[in-house]
């Protein structure tokens, strides 16, 4: 009877260790993907903005409930106001990215407009805008 106990607690703790190991891993994996996610979408952003600083494009974006990317119409000084797809029917995650997005391409870009010497344009762009008129 004390035998059979023992190996029922010792078959419980083993079986709560093996459950923590796969929850920590799969939160660990989550994570990974976050950073991986946030790092590409700062990536693209930030190349995107050069790219159309370099074409001679000032686009500032904001988030629209549309899916659509596109000239609003409207302007900001220099810079024309463009859409940016906010995703909000495919969840937090794709929120975030598209939010992260517009962010860090309109830091980029009012960065670039501001300090035009650390950004000398270059012989010929290779990669085009995302989208144009």
């Amino acid at each position: 009877m004390k035998l059979k106990m023992l190996l029922l607690i010792f078959a419980l703790i083993a079986g709560i260790n093996l459950s923590l190991g796969f929850f920590t891993r799969q939160r660990w994996h989550n994570f990974e993907l976050e950073q991986q996610r946030s790092a590409m979408t700062v990536y693209a952003a930030s190349l995107q903005a050069n790219v159309d600083f370099d074409h001679g494009l000032l686009r500032k974006y904001e988030l629209s409930m549309t899916n659509k990317i596109g000239y609003s119409g409207r302007r900001d000084g220099a810079f024309e106001i463009w859409t940016w797809p906010a995703n909000t029917e495919a969840g937090q995650p794709a929120q975030q990215t598209s939010q992260q997005f517009v962010d860090t391409y309109n830091d980029k870009m009012k960065y670039m407009v501001e300090h035009p010497e650390d950004f000398p344009p270059t012989k010929a762009a290779t990669t085009q805008p995302v989208a144009t008129r």
